[in-house]
Order: C-alpha cells, then sequence, then structure tokens
C-alpha cells in the first residue's frame, strides 16, 4: 500500500510539471522511499529469524531490538514522504504551475487522499512499533480488539479512501504530460496537453497559428 502511495504523488507532481518544487527528484522518489520499506522488511524478517532460533534471553533481547529498528526504519521513511508531500503542495498552492491551471481533475483532493491515508498509515506504523515493544505480556498482545483497531480497520479506512478519490481519474495521461517538454510542439502537432476532464483524457492545443487561440478535444 506504501509503494502505490509512493508512486501517486510521483506521478502527481510529473502531471502538473512541478518538479522544481519537489525536495526529491521524480525520477528517484519512489525508488528512494520504496527501498526504505524492503529495507524496514528485511531488518524485520532478520530479526524475527534470530528470534526464532534464540536460545538465551540475551540473543532474544538482541532479536527484539532488531525487529523494533526495522519497524523505527519503516516510520522514518513514510515520515520523510509525509514532509515530502507537505513541501510539494505548500509550494505549488503559493506558485501554481501552468499545467496545474489547466488539469481539469480534482488534483487537490487527491493531495488530501494522501494526506489521510499516509495520517492513518503513520497510526498503523506507530502501533505496530508500540505494541512489539511492549511485550507479549502487554495488553495490546493480548487483546485482538487493538490488532483489528488499530490495525485491520486502518488500513481498511485508507482503501476507502482511494476508493473515494482513485488516482486513476486524475493521473489519466500523465505519461503524455511527464514526456511533453514543447507546448508549441504539441501544437504543431495538433495533440494538445493532455488534461482529465469527466473522467476521460483532454487535449488542449493551439488553432489557427502563432496567434491562435487553445481548443479541447476529448478522446
Amino acid at each position: 500500500m506504501a509503494a502505490s502511495i509512493y508512486m501517486v504523488l510521483g506521478r502527481l507532481i510529473r502531471l502538473l510539471d512541478a518538479h522544481e518544487y519537489a525536495i526529491v527528484r521524480t525520477k528517484w522518489l519512489t525508488k528512494i522511499f520504496v527501498v526504505g520499506d524492503v529495507l524496514s522488511f528485511m531488518t524485520q524478517s532478520a530479526g524475527g529469524g534470530m528470534m526464532a532460533q534464540a536460545k538465551t534471553a540475551d540473543a532474544m533481547k538482541r532479536a527484539e531490538g532488531i525487529v523494533l529498528g526495522g519497524l523505527a526504519i519503516q516510520i522514518v521513511f513514510f515520515g520523510m514522504f509525509i514532509v515530502t508531500t507537505v513541501i510539494f503542495h505548500v509550494r505549488i498552492a503559493k506558485r501554481p504551475t501552468e499545467r496545474s491551471l489547466r488539469v481539469g481533475g480534482p488534483w487537490r483532493q487527491l493531495i488530501m487522499a494522501l494526506y489521510i491515508s499516509s495520517v492513518l498509515i503513520m497510526v498503523r506504523s506507530v502501533f505496530r512499533m508500540i505494541e512489539f515493544g511492549a511485550g507479549k505480556q502487554s495488553i495490546l498482545m493480548q487483546k485482538e480488539v487493538f490488532l483489528l483497531a488499530l490495525d485491520g480497520v486502518l488500513m481498511f479506512l485508507v482503501g476507502l479512501v482511494f476508493l473515494w478519490k482513485f488516482p486513476g481519474d486524475v493521473l489519466m495521461g500523465y505519461k503524455e504530460v511527464w514526456q511533453t517538454t514543447d507546448e508549441e510542439t504539441l501544437g504543431s502537432r495538433g495533440e494538445g496537453i493532455p488534461m482529465v476532464v469527466g473522467g476521460k483524457t483532454a487535449y488542449q492545443g493551439f488553432q489557427g497559428g502563432e496567434h491562435g487561440r487553445y481548443s479541447t478535444s476529448v478522446r
């Protein structure tokens, strides 16, 4: 789920032609945060393996520390992602790009969906770290209701958030936008700039030569 969220932000930045507003290059944005997730997973797996083979209290304590480290890595990387999203949002709100003014899709609502889902995932991650750190005898481990409420329910809500604001409705045609670097070239080809209008990809281009006007076609 987190990897999908990372990808959505990267594609949204490309769609809005707002590369300079991102503190991480869009080429590396998804890769960096996915590497963080993989590193977290591998660390937790290593700690879990050590716990299964631990025969002394010290060995078990070291293994638990490694698992907690893996959970901490996940929280740190996801926190960095939230900061990246906030900085991008603040910058584009202050100085909208030309393309952000043309995109017809509700991209601002998609950013809100990213905020909501990010908070839900962060709460889940913090809960998992506290739950594991408290030990097997803690109420968090012994009462299943906490796991259901602070893990299962939160991830269910994340799914609902993206049902409410499906990224594909906003990001349709983003690859064409990303590959477009010259508006006049598009105009000369009669293709225009891809937008999203009513769930379809629309193309805004020039008509009438140098002093022509914009026209919009929906495909």
